[in-house]
């Protein structure tokens, strides 16, 4: 919110969204090279620095009334190769500060002649920085944490070694202290993971939001270590998720706003005394809050994903698709007693705490009779073995919009009883799922969906340009603390079996689908390449099964399961827990060399 507070100025896919607050009304400057994660400030002559998806930081200045872009400041690679990914930017006088997450750098800018004047080592993945001009310091979190230490298990992320657990999971949490008139690196501090938006408290404190340890650390910068770690869930009792990941200080009532994004919510603390802050309440937020601004009398609040998919380039009547983002600016009155109040009341309700907390008592007994679905959690069921098949993006009315026993739209069944028999045999025989919701929109975000049960701010705010990386099993960043399936799988003593999950096949020389489908139908056995980012999930993958690739059909894949299917039977054994990835679905389009979108559906419904 630049001075004076009557507009909110919001990074978006698109650019710099305009927002007049008393109207509310909005406008688009556009940009080029997309946006990044984060990184928008405003500078002492009232211009507006904002960092782009590539190696652009953009100025936009005031001009008639309206925003416009004045220039793009060039931040180039390493060795000025490549890309930067620019993300957090704080000012001092005629210098900016910008976090180069690729490069694992701080840039100071001569904002006069747009030249990088120095540049900081810091950790892995730099995001957000918060300048201490007394003590002529630069705080600056890392997302990745410290850079590796030899012994340290590493899993590459967008080129940089990260130290990860045995889940292949990023491990430590860093902010880096450095000291600008010296020059060098003041020291670091350990904080929680997943470190984001960091922001000062009075001296010597300062606060960083910690997405992965749904926390925020108060830390003191000047002795260089963390004071406090506050969790900032809305019930100590609650699993892992509420993902903290913007931050906003008062300094006259002395509260810290910080968006929970997991919980759609606000919570706010009393950080009077920075080594005991306390949770005063929450207040509800639209859906992934992922900003925040104050203004005199209000909190701004920026939600990610807003209303969802309910976008305005096109009628209502016409339907959306997944990638109709329509996120949303909320205002609101700054929250006295009574409205932490009923705000908490109703943050717990519409988050469901109640029920997350009776679903985790475990109140069952080994004694039980088993059934199938067990009805209190820790009695004995009687399945033994899941085969868990992932497919790609389809909605339900694509598929099963022409059955009538289900609430679906035919105008928009693009798969129908035809090209599915067998998706619909399944649908009559077992169940039909017509109102079932699904948080991801696309590949990137749907795989954690599928496998982690979450999605961190880490990937969540990357849709401006997928800069470090579009997540398939290969940045350790990426991935919820509270593991993957598998991770809970193995750990309760279970066998478990991926085909194709996360991994990256191609044959021995390029070949195209028909090429492919040609010696398939010739009896010709390919040997495909497998590359598995995740260690633990590699050790567990079929090596002849192949994973991701839309020249491979699925019933050679399928095949390939059935052989190790066949084994099984042998052995009179079977793993369970086992991942089947038939990814056909997901279709070409109009792709020369390809299939039609219906033949590879139908492709993937035989192999089904």
């Amino acid at each position: 919110v630049p001075k004076g507070g009557a507009q909110a100025l919001v990074k978006d896919m698109g650019g710099l969204r305009v927002v007049d607050l008393a109207a509310g009304t909005e406008s688009l400057v556009a940009a080029a090279g997309g946006a990044s994660t984060f990184g928008l400030t405003e500078t002492s002559q009232g211009t507006i620095l904002f960092t782009n998806a590539a190696s652009g930081m953009h100025e936009f200045a005031p001009a008639n009334g309206k925003w416009a872009l004045k220039r793009t400041i060039n931040l180039p690679g390493l060795e000025g190769k490549g890309a930067s990914y620019p993300v957090g930017v704080a000012t001092q006088g005629e210098k900016a500060y910008v976090c180069l997450s690729r490069n694992n750098q701080l840039a100071e800018v001569n904002l006069e002649s747009g030249k990088v004047l120095r540049t900081f080592e810091v950790g892995v993945a730099p995001y957000g920085v918060a300048l201490v001009p007394d003590a002529g310091l630069a705080l600056v979190s890392n997302q990745g944490g410290r850079r590796p230490a030899t012994g340290d298990t590493t899993a590459p992320s967008a080129g940089t070694e990260t130290v990860v657990d045995e889940r292949g999971i990023a491990s430590t949490g860093m902010v880096t202290v450095v000291n600008l008139r010296s020059g060098q690196v003041f020291g670091s501090i350990r904080v929680g993971l997943q470190p984001n938006a960091v922001t000062l408290l009075e001296a010597p404190y300062a606060a960083v939001a910690n997405a992965n340890s749904d926390s925020v650390s108060i830390v003191d910068y000047l002795e260089r270590r963390e004071v406090v770690r506050h969790q900032v869930k809305p019930n100590e009792g609650v699993p892992f998720g509420s993902m903290p990941n913007a931050l906003a200080y008062d300094p006259g009532a002395k509260r810290l706003y910080v968006a929970n994004a997991g919980n759609n919510a606000l919570a706010v603390l009393d950080v009077a005394n920075p080594k005991a802050p306390r949770t005063l309440g929450f207040v509800p937020t639209g859906w992934y809050p992922a900003a925040i601004a104050l203004t005199p009398s209000s909190v701004v609040v920026v939600n990610n994903k807003g209303m969802g998919s309910r976008t305005r380039v096109r009628p209502e009547v016409e339907g959306w698709n997944s990638h109709d983002h329509r996120g949303s600016v909320q205002v609101v009155a700054r929250p006295d007693a009574a409205a932490l109040r009923s705000g908490t009341a109703a943050v717990n309700e519409l988050a469901m705490i109640p029920q997350i907390l009776r679903t985790m008592e475990r109140r069952g007994s080994s004694k039980a009779k088993p059934k199938p679905i067990p009805t209190r959690l820790g009695d004995p069921s009687t399945i033994e073995h899941v085969i868990y098949v992932i497919k790609e993006n389809r909605t339900y009315d694509q598929i099963f919009g022409d059955m009538p026993q289900g609430r679906g739209d035919k105008r928009l069944c693009l798969y129908p009883e035809a090209v599915t028999p067998n998706h619909h045999a399944l649908a009559r025989e077992f169940v039909l799922l017509d109102n079932y919701y699904c948080n991801g929109v696309l590949s990137a975000d749907g795989h954690s969906w599928a496998t982690e049960g979450n999605v961190t701010p880490y990937l969540e705010r990357a849709f401006g340009g997928f800069t470090r990386s579009y997540t398939f099993g290969d940045d350790p960043i990426t991935y919820s603390s509270s593991g993957f399936i598998w991770d809970h799988v193995l750990a309760a003593g279970f066998s478990f079996r991926n085909y194709g999950e996360m991994d990256y096949a191609e044959p021995p020389t390029p070949m195209g689908f028909k090429a492919i489908w040609d010696k398939y139908k010739a009896g010709e056995r390919i040997e495909f390449t497998q590359n598995v980012g995740i260690a633990r999930l590699r050790s567990y993958t079929a090596r002849n099964y192949p994973g991701w690739n839309m020249n491979i059909p699925d019933v050679l894949r399928m095949d390939r399961f059935l052989e190790e299917f066949k084994e099984y039977e042998k052995k009179g054994v079977f793993p369970n827990f086992t991942m089947v990835y038939l990814p056909q679905d997901h279709a070409s389009g109009t792709s020369p060399g390809y299939p039609t979108p219906r033949a590879h559906m139908a492709d993937n419904d035989l192999a089904v």
